[in-house]
């Protein structure tokens, strides 16, 4: 067996005898027939696998009376029997100790203690059919991690004398959220169900032997669960590897089973915690060359079977490398391990995770760029509200004005603080009412006295719920560009905004600056200023005209490692960015054309700093860091609210590396020179 990085190394089936061909009715010194898992005079072995530790086997022996025409009484002589009985069942442990020779053909001695020692006489005699199922976590005689403390309290009971009470044959088991290398070999979880049904162990009357069907003298054991090495190289663009030079400090498996209930003796894995992230950056190893030069790192995680590889078009696997996001999807790993072999019952088999299975990525990662043709910036329409003289009534109007076109009213939700701040209290009962397009406000308003004074806000569109908490706000998510998420805030401001004098927008003050003190009882107009709090994306892709053209029918843009909700405050409209990044969203395609194609999104406003464009087009994939796009010969640090970017890509054939990954058994891990070249989110 070869050694690699992990002290958890063992064959996808262990191997531990059961019984030889010289499997005698031998007794002990009380006079019953041992069930002797070896032969007599012989010891108990195990086959390639623990190589590192000695290791604790839970069995259970269920013992079935042979189909027969004897009546009762029954005595064979070891047993007797005076009425008939259903299947027994009896419990016990065995110790297999480390095998030093490490080699797939060598064996490991297995002994058992008086006390564990179990009998024929004590299940059916010469008339019983045994099945054998068992347990164990490789190199370990105990459970160490506290997870799976209990887990083996099943298999643990001592019982000598077979009992009529069934024992069952499931345990519950689980892995780590977050993995380390012990906790790898702490909860490799293995198990064997070979000897049963048809190949139980029974008595021949004819050779007077203990005797298994022919080609199962041996107890085979197979990993429940399912594995990942994930070795990942460092490729172009970076130097010497060091604590701030390629620096892996995430590793994250997403979408994963994490505990579920293995049934032994079907050999069947039911999940019950589903769809949870692992992290795995703790099982982190060196990786080298044939020079024994640090190349990069290798990862190991371990997860349930029967997650779904095969068009999950969603990231799976996260690596976050010296501060920039690597994202791989579902559905390009499976790629990846379908590419490496052209058995189409084997490419079916790796559409999902498979028992037993070491799933080996080899990852090498680049830093490259892309070259931006052009790029232009749209201001978006400028919003201002029409001057109204209100009477004693409380007369709010607002009006979506154009700088040019024809002018277009929206509706929206008024909102009153009385607070002297005018931070909060625009949740209390009676401060909201509606304003509709012709400037009609749903519930008239007045003023109660003229001590009382009022800040006014309008948010758009209408119905959108407002939180009370830290501040009064409103969530906003970005989507398709559609009416539900063009998301306006208005406010009294000092100056009368028409689109000829800006009011300039700041991430730390929103429009503070320009915010109207509270109103009192007045005969002066009130005036709304309302703005979109929401930035506009297009993205415009053409190609070459010559043979190095690219086919866009197909072509999709996806944006990567962004904020997609945040708050916005009705006092002041500062935006703040809530829960984490969206790691991947296709945007809309609005325009289609097999050499151009226009794809839009609305997204919050937010830094650029991460932001990146991800473009496939024919096979080919480009990747954009935002802010790196010039627009007028500079670059722009930032989305800001009311502001349509347009961004303009001319697109020709690459040489673009695919994802390369290879299927191992557990038995070995290795690092190819296939290729994935993911570049930093």
């Amino acid at each position: 067996m070869k050694k690699i990085h992990f002290p958890i190394l063992l064959a996808t089936a262990l191997c531990l005898t059961a019984c030889s061909n010289d499997d005698d009715v031998s007794s002990n010194d009380d006079g019953k027939a041992l069930i002797s898992l070896g032969g007599v005079g012989q010891n108990n072995m195990t086959r390639a696998g623990f190589t590192d530790a000695e290791t604790t086997l839970k069995i259970h022996y269920v013992s079935t009376r042979k189909a027969n025409s004897e009546t009762f009484p029954y005595n064979d002589g070891m047993k007797n029997e005076t009425v008939a009985k259903g299947d027994l069942y009896m419990t016990s442990t065995a110790t297999a100790a480390k095998d030093v020779t490490n080699k797939v053909e060598s064996y490991s001695d297995v002994t058992q203690t008086p006390t564990q020692q179990r009998f024929w006489d004590d299940a059916h005699g010469r008339n019983s059919l045994i099945a054998l199922y068992a347990v164990a976590v490789p190199n370990k005689t105990n459970i160490t991690n506290t997870i799976n403390s209990s887990a083996f309290s099943g298999w643990d009971t001592n019982q000598k004398v077979g009992t009529e009470t069934p024992v069952g044959q499931t345990i519950a088991w689980t892995v780590s959220s977050t993995q380390t290398k012990d906790a790898i070999a702490d909860e490799d979880l293995a198990y064997s169900n070979n000897v049963s049904g048809v190949k139980t162990i029974g008595f021949d009357a004819v050779t007077k032997k203990f005797e298994k069907a022919e080609g199962e003298k041996s107890l085979l054991f197979n990993h429940a669960l399912s594995r990942f090495t994930v070795n990942v190289k460092k490729g172009e663009g970076f130097g010497e590897i060091s604590a701030t030079e390629f620096n892996v400090t995430k590793a994250m498996f997403s979408g994963m089973t994490t505990a579920g209930t293995l049934d032994v003796s079907a050999g069947s894995m039911t999940p019950t915690t589903q769809n949870q992230n692992v992290d795995f950056v703790g099982t982190r190893s060196d990786y080298k060359n044939e020079s024994n030069e640090l190349i990069g790192y290798t990862f190991c995680a371990q997860v349930f079977p029967g997650v779904k590889l095969k068009d999950v078009d969603v990231t799976m696997l996260t690596l976050v490398i010296d501060g920039n996001n690597y994202y791989i999807k579902g559905s390009e790993i499976y790629e990846a391990l379908a590419n490496t072999t052209e058995d189409a019952a084997e490419k079916t088999a790796r559409e999902s995770l498979k028992e037993g299975k070491n799933y080996n990525l080899n990852i090498t990662i680049n830093k490259k760029g892309v070259v931006i043709t052009s790029a232009k910036l749209i201001d978006w329409d400028d919003i201002s509200g029409d001057e109204q003289s209100p009477s004693n009534a409380i007369d709010i109007s607002a009006e979506m004005e154009k700088t040019a076109g024809t002018q277009t009213n929206i509706a929206s939700d008024i909102y009153r603080s009385s607070t002297a701040d005018g931070k909060s209290g625009y949740t209390v009962t009676g401060n909201k009412n509606t304003l509709a397009a012709d400037n009609t406000l749903g519930t008239t308003w007045y003023w109660p006295n003229n001590s009382t004074n009022y800040h006014f806000r309008t948010i758009s569109p209408q119905t959108t719920p407002v939180t009370s908490s830290t501040s009064d706000h409103i969530t906003m998510t970005g989507g398709a560009i559609a009416t539900d998420n063009d998301y306006i805030w208005g406010a009294p401001l000092k100056e009368n905004h028409t689109g000829e004098e800006e009011h300039t927008f700041t991430y730390n003050d929103g429009y503070e600056a320009y915010l109207y003190p509270a109103i009192g009882a007045t005969s002066s107009e009130i005036h709304i200023t309302q703005f979109h709090m929401m930035s506009n994306i297009e993205v415009k892709l053409s190609t070459s005209e010559d043979d190095s053209k690219v086919d866009l029918t197909a072509a999709t843009v996806e944006l990567l490692n962004f904020y997609n909700t945040a708050t916005l405050d009705l006092y002041d409209a500062k935006i703040a960015m809530t829960g984490v990044k969206t790691e991947t969203q296709t945007i809309s395609r609005t325009e289609d054309g097999a050499t151009s194609s226009k794809h839009t999104y609305r997204v919050i406003p937010q830094a650029l700093e991460t932001l990146r464009f991800k473009i496939t087009a024919q096979g080919n994939i480009y990747y954009v860091d935002v802010k790196d796009v010039q627009f007028g010969g500079s670059t722009i640090t930032q989305w800001m609210p009311g502001k349509s970017y347009s961004y303009n890509f001319k697109l020709t054939k690459k040489g673009i590396e695919i994802m390369t990954a290879k299927l191992v058994d557990w038995t070995t891990v290795t690092g190819d020179n296939q290729n994935i070249d993911l570049e930093g989110v």
